[in-house]
């Protein structure tokens, strides 16, 4: 990272202490700016620094255009972050009275924000596997007095059976799909037409699960196919290509909007999709 790159990255942190919600949560957040100033081949090679800039994070409450946050660790609060996927904004648009499906909630973060602009007049559904994410999404959901949400517990998938869900290395991270070798749990796994059979408008759907978009479509479509949402999807590059064949199938348009890398092997795409 070039030098004014670094020292820009350093003064945000230290901005984003204004985002606390409390007096605590400020001092938290001022506390994880303090020890992110050491570069990051030093904080790992100090045993438990990192573990403590997390432990800073989790449970600290952030404030982000109006809407209230329960972090779970450092890149939870990267993720709720403005920066953090700021390409969205201009394709994640819900409307007032429309249904949003968030397949991949994490804390909530889209999820929170689509429920305040669909109001009581619309719904959001809001699907997340990972026990300890789940937990958090329903307290940021209360946390946020929000009515028009209702949170699910399980994984998206072609259908309905018992999966082993592989712990990642942050919250974000865990997946069907990736094993990293720090265990698993097992959740529940449905295909979400069997779940969202009773709804006959569904205006958007997001998904975000980490390798497993393929299956996820596969479960979704009768209701691509009744309800024709427009659809935000994240798709890793090996997947690629059967997820463009999918939305042919369907007819629908699918449009590129942006593109990183994961690692040396893997990247990931962002792709709107808008039926024909």
């Amino acid at each position: 990272m070039i030098p004014t790159k670094r020292f820009l990255q350093k003064i945000r942190r230290f901005k984003r202490i204004s985002l606390g919600y409390s007096f605590n949560d400020k001092l938290a957040i001022l506390g994880v700016a303090v020890l992110q100033l050491a570069p990051a081949p030093i904080r790992k090679r100090i045993h438990g620094l990192e573990k403590m800039i997390d432990q800073l994070c989790y449970s600290t409450i952030v404030e982000i255009n109006g809407i209230g946050y329960f972090l779970l660790d450092r890149e939870s609060f990267e993720i709720v972050s403005p920066e953090f996927e700021s390409f969205m904004k201009a394709w994640f648009e819900p409307r007032r009275d429309e249904v949003f499906i968030d397949v991949g909630a994490h804390i909530g973060k889209y999820a929170l924000r689509g429920a305040k602009i669909v109001g009581n007049g619309g719904m959001v559904l809001a699907v997340e596997p990972a026990p300890i994410n789940y937990q958090t999404l329903v307290r940021n959901i209360e946390l946020n007095k929000l009515r028009n949400v209702i949170p699910i517990n399980l994984a998206a998938w072609n259908v309905d059976t018992n999966l082993k869900f592989f712990v990642g290395e942050t919250t974000a991270r865990h997946s069907i799909k990736a094993n990293v070798g720090l265990g698993y749990f097992e959740v529940e796994a449905r295909a979400l037409d069997h779940v969202l059979s009773g709804y006959n408008k569904i205006d958007w759907i997001k998904i975000d699960v980490e390798g497993a978009e393929y299956e996820t479509l596969c479960g979704l479509e009768q209701v691509i196919s009744k309800c024709r949402p427009k659809i935000i999807i994240e798709v890793f590059s090996k997947n690629v290509d059967k997820v463009k064949g999918f939305f042919k199938k369907h007819e629908c348009q699918l449009v590129r909007i942006a593109h990183f890398p994961i690692s040396s092997v893997e990247s990931c795409f962002y792709f709107v999709c808008v039926p024909n």
